[in-house]
């Protein structure tokens, strides 16, 4: 197995979302956050051509970074686990993968 890790694509500013009053969680991609990912996605697809297993955490930035790899790849399977969440621990995700 192969492991590729990708951190999610451009976010709205921290400091701008907070001023909406909602929760970081919730903070989601740019536009421009969104049209970079669409581009690498596609080089990425190039030099990874097949995805096994998408993992994102419950974050709305990281579902929508997996949103974009999935419209590329196409038929990826996904699955939103808490062990990527902000504040949780490494070996939970270690514990995690090593069931995979």
């Amino acid at each position: 197995m192969y492991l590729l890790m990708i951190r999610h694509a451009i976010a709205e500013e921290r400091e701008d979302f907070s001023r909406t009053g909602k929760d970081d969680r919730q903070r989601p991609l740019t536009d421009e956050g969104r049209k970079k990912m669409r581009q690498v996605a596609k080089g990425l697809r190039i030099l990874i051509p097949e995805i096994d297993l998408l993992a994102t955490s419950p974050l709305t930035r990281s579902a929508q970074t997996g949103a974009i790899l999935d419209s590329v790849y196409g038929g990826l399977s996904e699955v939103e686990i808490q062990e990527l969440a902000p504040g949780a621990a490494p070996e939970d995700f270690v514990r995690w993968l090593r069931q995979r």
